[in-house]
């Protein structure tokens, strides 16, 4: 027999317990998505983008550049970050406003997106 941390043992009882345990935790977790997007056109600073549906204030996105992590700012006026959120904290947006980092973002550079839910 197999100990689990539990303290259970693997016989028959404890193979259901294991299971229903299993099937609990797989069932609570967090669908993760993943798309990249290769910019046709440069992109200005404070431009508003078109990103995958996430919620707003939730930090369920995710966004990266070149494989560089954006940070999202704390406040609207985006200066503590790369982008802001656009919509209603709680409420699902499919756009961010990128702040003025002083460049643009070239066309033909690849942006992922992470989305941590479904939306």
């Amino acid at each position: 027999m197999v100990a689990l941390a539990t303290k259970k043992y693997l016989d028959n009882n404890g193979l259901s317990y294991f299971f229903s345990k299993l099937k609990t935790l797989i069932s609570n977790q967090t669908k993760i998505s993943r798309s990249v997007t290769i910019t046709t056109a440069a992109i200005a600073d404070n431009s508003t983008i078109t990103v995958p549906k996430y919620k707003v204030g939730n930090n369920s996105l995710e966004v990266y550049v070149l494989g560089e992590k954006l940070i999202k700012a704390s406040s609207s006026t985006g200066s503590d970050g790369h982008y802001t959120e656009v919509g209603t904290s709680g409420n699902t947006s499919t756009q961010i406003k990128l702040a003025n980092i002083g460049q643009s973002i070239p066309k033909g550079t690849p942006i992922e997106f992470i989305v941590h839910g479904t939306y």
